[in-house]
């Protein structure tokens, strides 16, 4: 057992180290828009990318957990590569078909009952969130079936730390040529960069782990999804409603400016949760292959290593941001100071969700996806009607509460489920 916690460490500390990287070229890049749009702009920004990463993760019918846990799944059988193959090629069509099909129609529908799109529609800008969102769909879903080989760094490598890197560079590059920047232009090179990520994830599966010849691939079964294909699209869509709530109230009742701020805070206080995404990717793999063999021992020791883990990072980086939350602002300029309280309520709610576990992950590995369902279905519509109520009337603050809300509630929820029904405690109130 001691070989499987060392194994655990090893990677989450690279994985760490990716993700740590990728968030400091993120935290600069997002200084820098902010920067050069200033709050408004940024906040217009922040809502589109925010429409094309619901559309991207939608394009993928919610199977990324799916394809890691079934790659990992059919590496343990005869004919896996041919297996995984067949996932590979069934995922790009999924990716493709339903990028392009959602893309334009999330696009309108939200857009239109938000702030300030209309020059951006007249711009044709939608066509380059169409090739965003193909991009995001497909670099998804590579990613996780590239983690299910249990290649961690090379499946979050490039979204978390090329793709931010090859976007500061881009930026910086036009800012330099006297090109003026504007919302437009950032997104056709964030269209651009997703593109280029989604190539570089083909070329490595094709070249280096899928190596079966085109005959033998072409008489594997087809993937045999059932009905189950419907609750991960739902938990996918659940996902994502639950982590951009905020974002799209904040887009209906709120100015453009005051979006801009929390989008801000959202930047920073994700940094607190650095430790347990860290954790979770190479967790994820081996909770879905220590389930599938019922070794519920060795379940409950690689919960209890990430905790220690997500623990001791989280609680430096908390550290951290509370002492120099001020500064931290003021790098995106000083209109964003007047975040700072919004900041600490959501910085709570982060680190609430570091306390809880691994929790989502244990139960969709366990094959608990509808109960998953459940619990986001609930967050989302307590949350909605709290978000109608308090956005409104306190602004700012009222959206940072809903925020500390949602991730309190589904934390508990699904935490509580799985120490009743699972037997499996995932919390930090257990002897480490």
């Amino acid at each position: 057992m001691f070989k499987l916690e060392k194994s655990l460490r090893k990677l989450a500390y690279k994985s760490l180290l990716i993700k740590f990287s990728g968030a400091g070229v993120n935290f600069l890049l997002g200084i820098i828009i902010a920067r050069l749009l200033g709050a408004s702009d940024f906040g217009v920004y922040s809502v589109v990318i925010a429409f094309a990463t619901i559309a991207g993760n939608l394009s993928s019918l919610g199977l990324a957990t799916f394809y890691t846990k079934q790659t990992a799944v059919y590496l343990e059988s005869k004919n896996s590569i041919m297996q995984v193959q067949n996932l590979y090629r069934f995922s790009n069509k999924v990716a493709l078909i339903t990028g392009v099909i959602l893309a334009p129609i999330i696009f309108f529908l939200f857009t239109d009952k938000s702030f300030n799109f209309n020059a951006l529609l007249l711009d044709h800008i939608w066509l380059f969130v169409v090739v965003l969102t193909v991009s995001l769909g497909l670099g998804l879903s590579r990613a996780a079936i590239i983690r299910g080989f249990n290649k961690i760094i090379i499946a979050d490598a490039p979204e978390l730390l090329i793709k931010p890197f090859l976007g500061f560079v881009s930026i910086l590059l036009l800012f330099f040529i006297g090109l003026n920047i504007s919302v437009e232009i950032i997104i056709y090179i964030q269209a651009l960069v997703a593109t280029t990520i989604v190539l570089l994830l083909h070329a490595y599966l094709k070249l280096k782990l899928l190596g079966a010849n085109k005959a033998e691939v072409e008489f594997t079964r087809q993937v045999d999804l059932g009905k189950g294909w419907i609750v991960f699209l739902l938990i996918s869509v659940f996902t994502l409603l639950q982590s951009q709530l905020p974002l799209y109230l904040g887009s209906v009742y709120l100015n453009p400016n005051e979006v801009g701020l929390y989008q801000s805070c959202v930047l920073i206080v994700n940094i607190v949760a650095l430790g347990l995404t860290a954790v979770n990717s190479p967790l994820q793999p081996k909770l879905a292959s220590a389930w599938s063999q019922s070794d519920v021992v060795k379940i409950k020791i690689l919960i209890k290593t990430s905790l220690k883990l997500t623990l001791y990072i989280s609680l430096f980086f908390c550290a951290f941001i509370m002492l120099f939350s001020e500064n931290i602002l003021a790098l995106y300029g000083t209109e964003f100071l007047k975040a700072k309280t919004a900041l600490y309520l959501m910085l709570a709610g982060q680190f609430f969700n570091v306390l809880c576990g691994p929790c989502i992950l244990l139960l969709l590995m366990s094959g608990n996806q509808k109960s998953v369902m459940g619990i986001f279905g609930s967050s989302i519509f307590t949350s909605s009607l709290l978000g109608v109520f308090l956005i409104p009337k306190y602004g700012l603050l009222g959206l940072s509460i809903v925020f500390l809300f949602t991730l309190i509630l589904w934390n508990f929820l699904a935490s509580f489920y799985c120490f009743k029904v699972l037997r499996v405690n995932t919390t930090i109130l257990q002897k480490l």
